[in-house]
């Protein structure tokens, strides 16, 4: 019997409707791979395939892209920090400069004050 895309459990569910009885299940095809002829305890090396390669590659590839948005993302937000701390700066120095000519208008304007 075959099936494909099914787990062991479903495939006991089907047969025991049919009143068989299903003491062991063994998957022979995982995904493009196959067993073929291989015993149990035997092993072989297997080249991975080039459409999985591709998936990493490209999984890889959009984690790279991710990441450097993230790191895109703070150094935008570290230059306007910085950009507003120069601003605030450069008012306060504004702010500092309009006053000593407020306090020189009123010392020439009014010199008794000014004592």
């Amino acid at each position: 019997m075959k099936y494909d895309s099914v787990n062991y459990r479903h495939i006991r569910m089907v047969l025991q409707k049919n009143t068989l009885l299903v003491p062991r299940v063994v998957r022979t095809k995982w995904g493009p791979y196959t067993l073929g002829a291989l015993q149990q305890g035997d092993f072989t090396q297997i080249a991975l395939a080039q459409k999985l390669k591709t998936m990493l590659f490209n999984y890889k590839k959009q984690q790279l892209i991710k990441r450097q948005k993230e790191i895109q993302e703070k150094l935008d937000e570290a230059n306007r920090i910085e950009q507003y701390t120069k601003n605030v700066k450069r008012i306060e120095q504004q702010a500092k400069d309009i006053r000593k000519l407020n306090e020189e208008i009123i010392r020439k304007k009014y010199p008794a004050l000014a004592k």
